[in-house]
């Protein structure tokens, strides 16, 4: 038993040698699959257009400790008065206390407001005021709403989505290969050489002119991507 064993080791090793020693090529190891890559960079725009503008409207008022207590309800109720059907919402809040012993307050509500509703704005914010409370336009800006950037972000995504299938389908005619999306890198802006920096939430706009009510403004959004196609190349036998 033990001598059958030694035979087929010795069998072993004899097979290993022969092989070793055989003329065959050996085809070395290599860095399969390897690619060919198409490396690009498209852009797409669109001019993003609204109606509304965001107001900030400023409340300084000067109350006893029980006036304070009615404060908001009373800006509340007065506000509506410039736009009833929209959510005005507090930005700021500053409280501090006069020598008088008064109670000074600051207050900064916001809201989009249509051009029909910021006909005469400010002839009627002043008509909020009275003794002891004041209100003021502090700022209207004419520009696209969060939800109105993003849903121009999803076109733009999708329009080189496209962009890039039609680039696979050509290069799959032109080189007779398979390619497939390799690598994709959305970024902002104007396609850069080199490319900057990503920064999502800062996507480039053209600059505007100062807007007056009863405008209808937009601005320009540009969103590039970074493209690598690729084609595996067959491994020799």
């Amino acid at each position: 038993m033990k001598y059958h064993l030694l035979g087929m080791a010795c069998a072993m090793l004899v097979t290993t040698t022969t092989y070793a020693d055989s003329n065959k090529p050996v085809i070395p190891v290599g860095p399969y699959p390897a690619l060919n890559i198409v490396h690009y960079q498209t852009s797409v725009e669109q001019w993003v257009t609204t109606k509304t503008a965001l107001v900030t409207v400023g409340v300084d008022a000067s109350l006893n400790q029980g006036g304070m207590d009615n404060l908001q309800q009373q800006v509340n109720e007065s506000l509506k008065e410039l736009a009833s059907n929209v959510t005005w919402q507090m930005t700021d809040y500053e409280r501090n206390q006069d020598s008088s012993g008064l109670e000074r307050v600051h207050i900064e509500e916001q809201a989009r407001l249509t051009s029909d509703q910021l006909t005469n704005l400010r002839s009627q914010t002043d008509k909020l005021s009275k003794p002891g409370i004041k209100y003021s336009i502090i700022d209207i800006q004419f520009t696209p709403s969060l939800a109105e950037i993003q849903t121009a972000q999803d076109n733009l995504r999708s329009q080189l989505y496209t962009k890039v299938k039609q680039e696979i389908e050509l290069v799959d005619k032109t080189y007779d290969q398979e390619f497939y999306v390799h690598d994709l890198e959305f970024y902002p802006g104007d396609m850069p050489v080199p490319m900057p920096a990503q920064n999502d939430n800062n996507y480039k706009m053209m600059a505007v002119a100062a807007p007056q009510p009863q405008a209808t403004m937009s601005q320009r959004l540009v969103m590039s991507v970074d493209v690598r196609l690729a084609a595996t190349i067959k491994n020799p036998d």
